[in-house]
């Protein structure tokens, strides 16, 4: 990644800034990198040097620096970029503007930013930041936030339909799981580049550096989703199969022992009464099962396929 990185590859220089950040706890080198990949065309690092901006991590707290920054990472393109700006724009920590921030939020949340639906979503609903009040618009964008994956939105939209909050241990499980495939994702993102991107110098191609490993904080998120889970699969058998897989996920960390083959054999046993009524995770879980061979399914991708897309047609969340 440094070598990508001091050969000009935006990219390159993104995926050091995270590797930095997430392995080293380092944002106040990591956004040198960042710096250097948003000058040579990454929108994501623009991104991150916004968000390091914002909250005064690593450098000075400096709001008008972190707007610009947002500004460049949304014309080049990046979704949660835009995001960003929108929020500043709407909350007035940037140079308030009502207007472009419903523009930004919205076409970031099209574009696939599930936060930006979530946090339109709760202002709308609420009446916040200068919004008019409105209930339906307020509802559908948590609705969309909630597909697309925001643990924040399907919270906000569950206490919306049910008048409460949650139980702690239901309001802990999507935040863990959150959490856990967020870590998984940096630190995978990282890996990626570093086993795919290679050198060529006088005909010869090394790779750059091995991949990195996550560290402590993927081992702790994804302990204690595995907890949440397991504790909650006497009343959701679902989540037994995301106690099980984070279980998976702790083993091949080295910081695990066991794979908790009954959670997944319990998890298949459910989903097959669940998946015939319509129940989307439940088709997904029989998917999943299928695609690995667990939960005493054998291996089988033509099965996994067929289940997957029946939860597509239940829930397009759940569609590839």
């Amino acid at each position: 990644l440094e070598r990508a990185c001091a050969l000009g590859d935006p990219g390159g220089c993104h995926h050091l800034g995270l590797f930095i950040a997430v392995e080293d706890d380092a944002p106040e080198t990591a956004i040198a990198s960042f710096r250097q990949g948003c000058r040579w065309g990454s929108g994501a690092a623009c991104t991150e040097v916004g968000i390091l901006l914002r909250r005064g991590e690593g450098v000075r707290l400096d709001r008008m620096a972190a707007t610009s920054a947002f500004v460049q990472s949304c014309r080049q393109g990046d979704a949660v970029g835009c995001g960003e700006l929108g929020w500043l724009r709407l909350t007035g920590e940037g140079k308030r503007d009502v207007l472009a921030a419903v523009r930004d939020l919205t076409g970031a949340c099209r574009a696939g930013a599930a936060d930006a639906c979530a946090r339109l979503g709760l202002a709308q609903l609420r009446g916040a930041h200068g919004l008019e009040r409105d209930r339906a618009a307020g509802e559908a964008m948590l609705a969309e936030a909630c597909t697309r994956g925001s643990p924040r939105g399907c919270l906000a939209l569950h206490e919306t339909k049910e008048g409460g909050a949650l139980p702690r241990i239901v309001e802990a499980a999507p935040i863990a799981r959150s959490r856990c495939r967020e870590a998984q994702g940096r630190c995978a993102s990282a890996a990626e580049w570093t086993a795919t991107w290679r050198v060529s110098t006088a005909g010869v191609t090394r790779a750059v550096r091995p991949p990195p490993r996550c560290g402590g904080e993927l081992e702790r998120v994804c302990h204690d989703a595995r907890e949440v889970s397991a504790a909650h699969c006497d009343a959701d058998p679902g989540a037994c199969w995301a106690a099980a897989t984070f279980g998976r996920t702790l083993v091949a960390l080295g910081a695990g022992a066991t794979t908790a083959a009954d959670q997944e054999a319990r998890a298949v046993a459910w989903a097959r009464g669940a998946c015939p009524r319509g129940d989307a995770r439940g088709c997904a879980v029989l998917a999943a099962a299928h695609r690995q061979g667990r939960g005493g399914l054998r291996q089988d991708d033509r099965a996994a396929d067929a289940f997957l897309a029946r939860a597509c047609r239940a829930d397009a969340g759940y569609c590839p």
